[in-house]
């Protein structure tokens, strides 16, 4: 979804006219190149996404190395050369949170976090590199506000200001600039209903029933334990902040996604994974180059089971939601012959894959309806407003673009408001259509004869 949304805003899409986006742009500006590298070699969003991520991952784990590599020198007894192979793994094994928001932030600040390991050893980077990794680092952090939680966090355990870290707080305040600027419609209309009805909608207590917390509580519990027995060490410390830094993230966006929890579980993974390894390795007092294997190994399939599906465990809820409804729609609509234009009336993103799969173009001026529960909740005169505004804009929309197919999610009318109901549109303005597909929250109306 938010592929299309960069799209809009390449063709001079604003916030709050044409784009409804909660996301700051500087999501959209990273996946503008898989899209606009789309048009130039005439293929899909889904290819050319899949090919910049995959080399953004080899450009981190190259930039990683060049720390990792002097950070190993460091060690008397044993080498850190399970760190590598282990930041693969989690670069590698998002499952569905694979070109997520946070995915794509882990894979951007890790040169990052190794280059303040590497600060913390007292050893010295080339200026090109410290460079490199410090606007990628920026980039990264700057995809979410609450991304700089844990940044801050490592600056109060590493006390000092390094060039990297200026420049990454540079960066931030120019990103801020560029948005007043240019895109100041989401800080005068996206924001409002941001606070107003988006956020007050979720409670925190939902994040805590997601299992990849408790996962991930468990072992920073067992590496606190840990300190009575082997002092600890910077490496796992600075995994450590990480990982807490990013369940306070998780925590403060209220709700049991689970990719909101990945960049949590990535550091207590290297955080565990490490520890086995120095364990092991401090006790046999050698080092070993095959052990980094083997304690991968050992982790996914004795403590994780299943390594394939390791990140599985934090969006089992996202992928049967993908069963029931994301595979259904594309199902369902490329039986129909002669669609081009389908419309969206749903508070998810789960319809957008079948606009890529099938070649369709969404018409809808807004791109999601992520806001409306919330507003539904509320019950006061501005909420009402807000409505009826809603109400009127999506109406005029429909009656303009007159798309081949309109997908309707029950979910986006949970209010008694008759004048914003599913009976509402079903009567008024959608009679020219047939339903062909109802299941779960989801019906499927269509106006093309197949």
């Amino acid at each position: 979804m938010l592929m299309h949304v960069s799209e809009r805003m390449l063709n001079g899409g604003k916030y709050g006219i044409d784009i409804f986006e909660s996301n700051p742009p500087m999501i959209l500006y990273i996946y503008a190149i898989p899209v606009l590298a789309a048009k130039w070699v005439s293929t899909t969003f889904m290819v050319t996404c899949r090919v910049f991520i995959y080399l953004w991952i080899i450009v981190s784990l190259f930039l990683s190395y060049q720390s990792i590599e002097k950070i190993s020198k460091k060690m008397p007894v044993y080498k850190s050369c399970i760190l590598l192979p282990a930041t693969a793994w989690i670069l590698l094994l998002p499952g569905v949170s694979f070109a997520q928001r946070e995915h794509i932030m882990l894979i951007l600040i890790m040169p990052y976090i190794y280059l303040s390991m590497a600060s913390l050893y007292g050893i010295s980077m080339h200026r090109v590199f410290i460079f490199i990794a410090a606007i990628m680092a920026g980039i990264g952090f700057c995809i979410k506000p609450h991304f700089f939680i844990p940044f801050f966090i490592f600056l109060l355990y590493r006390r000092k200001i390094t060039i990297d870290n200026m420049i990454v707080i540079s960066m931030t305040i120019l990103y801020f600039l560029n948005i007043v600027i240019f895109y100041p419609g989401y800080f005068t209309k996206i924001l409002p209903l941001v606070f107003e009805y988006y956020y007050p909608y979720f409670d925190t207590h939902i994040a805590w029933s997601n299992i990849g917390i408790k996962f991930s509580l468990m072992i920073l519990m067992i590496y606190g334990i840990s300190f009575y027995f082997i002092k600890n060490h910077k490496l796992e410390n600075v995994f450590a902040i990480y990982a807490i830094g990013f369940i306070v993230v998780y925590v403060l966006q209220k709700s049991n996604w689970g990719y909101h929890l990945y960049p949590a579980i990535a550091f207590v993974t290297l955080l565990v994974v490490q520890m086995v390894y120095r364990y092991v390795e401090i006790s046999l007092k050698a080092s070993y180059p095959w052990m980094s294997i083997f304690i991968i190994l050992f982790v996914s399939l004795f403590l994780l089971k299943d390594p394939i599906k390791y990140y599985y465990l934090i969006n089992n809820e996202a992928l049967h939601f993908k069963q029931q409804n994301e595979f259904k729609i594309i199902e369902h609509l490329s039986q129909l012959k002669n669609v081009k234009s389908v419309y969206f009336l749903s508070n998810n993103p789960s319809p957008y894959p079948a606009i890529d799969y099938l070649n369709l173009k969404d018409v809808q001026l807004i791109q999601c309806y992520w806001f409306f529960p919330g507003m539904y909740m509320m019950h006061h005169s501005k909420s009402q407003a807000d409505l009826n505004d809603f109400r009127n804009l999506i109406v005029n929309d429909i009656m303009l673009k007159k798309p081949d197919v309109i997908v309707i999610s029950d979910r986006l009318f949970p209010g008694s408001d008759k004048n914003f109901s599913l009976e509402f549109f079903l009567n008024n303005f959608i009679s020219k259509y047939k339903k062909i597909a109802q299941y779960d929250e989801l019906i499927i109306w269509s106006r093309v004869i197949s």
